[in-house]
């Protein structure tokens, strides 16, 4: 049984670090990207083992390679070998390292928008330039124009491609038909993908299709690099372990010179033991999750439904992505309406891509009350 948390006073960023980023430090939070749900029983007991011997150097368990690989064979038919898995704190972290040891500074890096700003920002803290494709909003739901794909690459000299698999906050999830064709364009023009899958569990139970590996729709081994980790599904993102996917040797070797340079070369004990606990034996909470988020995303958009809001369709992640501009003008005018009238902090939309100062990413993984006190506070204050 999936149980909410009230994580006020916890030291948790997303509820007691509100005033890095908003006006007020009480407002009642929908922005950081993680949830508000008791930690998984098998995750504490793993951890609650592991402390009662001497915390000293750690050897990782075969079972955390073991129960990873199976579940990405078992949920998302992925063949991964474990001679393909490498180490890294978390996916920005290794998003850097890939832009700062695969591209050159003459090169560019492509992101389809709206898209998560940590990609923009990668890019530009490792001093590249970073193409902004906007991908095409049609009846409330986001589709990629291929061919402005493929002419922002060859018109920008665009060297890599970060593909966020499903799309935060598009809310995508991407069909074979659409991975296939956007590695295909990126192949013919040499451009290296990084396939970003971190929110590969969440999805609308009611599609008829699964979230798909973009490794597995065709022969792309020595141009991809697939990144995941257990701290979106399972809510670890304070263990700062993540699992990057790396098939062919010379790119493998690539990634960890650079990353050994840097004199990180492994992570922490706690962060593998709660990987490990949960990849082997926390499939039943995390569908239960899933299935909480998405009722929460059918009841905001039934008390929503009436209003002028653009409610983008949510396929995947749990993340609502809300188009204000019937309301607002730009991002001021939406902050002055979240922080001052609403007393809510949501992610502002700009911050996904230069067009969206009108829109709002506002995260489901939270309570029911919450959801109802947040539509109830944005019906009451829309005049």
């Amino acid at each position: 049984m999936v149980k909410y948390i009230n994580r006020r006073n916890t030291d948790a960023f997303k509820w007691d670090k509100l005033d890095r980023d908003f006006s007020k430090d009480n407002l009642l939070p929908f922005w950081v990207a993680d949830m508000d749900f008791e930690t998984p029983d098998c995750i504490k007991e793993a951890l609650h083992k592991y402390v009662e011997y001497p915390l000293g150097y750690f050897r990782t368990p075969d079972l955390y390679f073991d129960a990873f690989i199976a579940w990405e064979k078992n949920y998302h038919n992925y063949a991964v070998k474990k001679e393909w898995l490498e180490y890294a704190p978390g996916i920005v972290s290794a998003i850097t390292w890939v832009i700062s040891s695969f591209t050159s500074s003459e090169e560019a890096v492509i992101v389809q928008t709206p898209v998560f700003s940590s990609f923009i920002e990668a890019s530009k803290r490792a001093k590249r330039r970073c193409i902004q494709s906007d991908l095409v909003y049609k009846n409330n739901r986001y589709e990629i124009d291929f061919k402005k794909f493929e002419k922002d690459i060859i018109d920008n000299n665009a060297s890599l491609f970060i593909l966020c698999n499903p799309a935060n906050p598009a809310g995508r999830v991407w069909t074979k038909d659409e991975l296939k064709m956007m590695l295909d364009i990126c192949k013919k023009h040499h451009v290296f993908v990084i396939s970003d899958e971190i929110h590969q569990d969440f999805k609308d139970p009611s599609l008829p299709y699964n979230v798909t590996a973009a490794a597995t729709v065709g022969d792309y081994d020595d141009m991809l690099i697939t990144m995941t980790s257990a701290s979106k599904t399972f809510n670890l993102g304070g263990v700062q372990n993540a699992f990057i996917i790396i098939p062919d040797e010379n790119n493998r070797k690539r990634f960890v010179d650079y990353r050994d340079s840097l004199f990180v070369d492994d992570g922490n004990g706690f962060g593998y033991i709660a990987t490990m606990a949960a990849f082997a034996y926390g499939r039943e909470w995390s569908v239960e999750v899933n299935e909480l988020i998405y009722q929460n995303r059918d009841l905001l958009f039934s008390m929503l439904k009436d209003t002028h809001i653009g409610l983008t369709k949510l396929e995947g992640t749990y993340l609502a992505w809300l188009d204000f501009s019937s309301y607002f003008k730009n991002e001021e005018e939406l902050k002055d309406f979240f922080e001052n009238k609403c007393n809510m902090a949501i992610s502002y939309g700009q911050e996904f891509g230069d067009r969206y100062q009108t829109f709002a990413r506002i995260n489901l993984a939270t309570s029911k009350e919450n959801i109802i006190e947040a539509a109830n506070r944005i019906l009451n204050n829309l005049n």
